[in-house]
C-alpha cells in the first residue's frame, strides 16, 4: 500500500493451498476424468450394441418375412397382422430404410390367397348347411363378397346369408321350437311343392292304456272317443296328448270307484247276514233258555 498526496492501491496475495486441499482438488480431477471415461466407454458400447443389434436384425429380416409369409399362406395370420408384424420388427431393429418390396410381397400374397380361400370358404359353406356345392354363379356372387364386393363381408355373413335362403328354410327348420318339435313329436310333413307344413303325426298306441272290464259307457254314462294316429300343428298336438292323459286318468278312477262300490256292496251284505246271524242266534237262545225253564220248575 503506498500513501502521501495521490492515491494509493492495495495488492492482495493469493493464499497457498494446504496440502490437503490440493489433494482433494486431485481427487475430484480424478473422479471426474474417470466418470467421463466412463461415460465415453458406456457410449461407445451401446454403439456397438445397437450396430450388431441392427446387423443381427437386417440378417433376420429375410427369414422373418418368409415365416411371415408362410403364417399367412397356412391362414394362421391374416395381412394386417402380417404387416403389423414386419413393422414392428423393422422398428425394433432401427431399420431406417423401409424394405417396401416385403410389405408389397405381403401385400400381393394376401390378395392371391383371398380369392382361394374365398372359393375354399364358399363350398365350405354350401356343403355344410345345403349339403351340396355351390353353382358357378353362387360361387361367383360368394367369392366377389367375400374379397371386398360388399365391405367387412366374412364367412359367418356368407352362412347368415344361405341360413335365410329360401332354399334352407325348406329344407330344415330355422330355429330352435321347429328343432324342439321335431324331437317330441317326429318331423313336419311337407306339401306337394316341399315346403314344411309345420304339422307332425302322432301316431298312438294302446300299449299304456288300461283296460275297463264292463260296459264303461253304461257304468257312467261317458262315450270315450277313439284314440288312433292324428296330424296336426304342436298345439292341437299337445291338446291331442292331454285328452289321452284324461281318459287314461278318467279309466283308472271310474275302475277304482267301480271296485270302492264292489267293497261297499260287500260290507254291506256281510254286515247284513251278520245281523241275520246274530237275531237268529239270539232267538235260538231264547228258546233254549225257555225250555230249560220249563224242565227245571216241573
Amino acid at each position: 500500500m503506498t500513501s502521501g498526496g495521490g492515491s494509493y492501491k492495495s495488492v492482495y496475495k493469493e493464499r497457498e493451498l494446504t496440502p490437503e486441499e490440493r489433494r482433494s482438488i486431485e481427487l475430484d480431477n480424478i473422479a471426474k476424468e474417470s466418470s467421463q471415461l466412463r461415460a465415453d466407454e458406456e457410449v461407445a458400447a451401446q454403439a456397438l450394441a445397437d450396430a450388431a443389434k441392427l446387423d443381427s436384425y437386417t440378417e433376420g429380416l429375410n427369414p422373418y418375412y418368409e415365416t411371415l409369409l408362410s403364417q399367412l399362406e397356412r391362414g394362421v395370420i391374416d395381412e394386417n397382422t402380417a404387416t403389423g408384424n414386419l413393422q414392428g420388427y423393422i422398428a425394433e431393429a432401427g431399420i431406417n430404410e423401409r424394405p417396401s418390396d416385403l410389405f408389397t410381397g405381403l401385400s400381393t400374397t394376401a390378395t392371391d390367397l383371398s380369392g382361394s380361400r374365398a372359393i375354399n370358404s364358399a363350398n365350405r359353406a354350401y356343403q355344410t348347411l345345403l349339403g351340396r356345392a355351390p353353382t358357378p354363379e353362387e360361387l361367383e356372387l360368394a367369392t366377389a363378397n367375400l374379397t371386398g364386393g360388399i365391405e367387412n363381408y366374412t364367412y359367418d355373413a356368407l352362412k347368415s346369408d344361405i341360413l335365410d335362403s329360401e332354399e334352407y328354410q325348406k329344407k330344415y327348420n330355422d330355429n330352435y321350437l321347429d328343432n324342439y318339435y321335431d324331437s317330441y313329436f317326429g318331423e313336419q310333413e311337407r306339401d306337394e311343392e316341399g315346403n314344411l307344413t309345420g304339422k307332425r303325426t302322432f301316431d298312438f298306441s294302446t300299449e299304456f292304456m288300461p283296460a275297463y272290464e264292463g260296459a264303461l259307457d253304461v257304468d257312467t254314462g261317458i262315450t270315450m272317443p277313439t284314440f288312433g294316429s292324428f296330424t296336426g300343428d304342436p298345439a292341437e298336438l299337445e291338446e291331442y296328448q292331454q285328452s289321452i292323459r284324461q281318459a287314461r286318468s278318467f279309466m283308472y278312477n271310474a275302475g277304482l270307484t267301480n271296485l270302492q262300490g264292489n267293497i261297499d256292496k260287500e260290507l254291506t251284505k256281510m254286515k247284513t247276514e251278520s245281523a241275520e246271524r246274530q237275531k237268529r242266534i239270539a232267538g235260538e237262545f231264547g228258546v233254549a233258555q225257555s225250555a230249560m225253564s220249563n224242565f227245571f220248575a216241573t
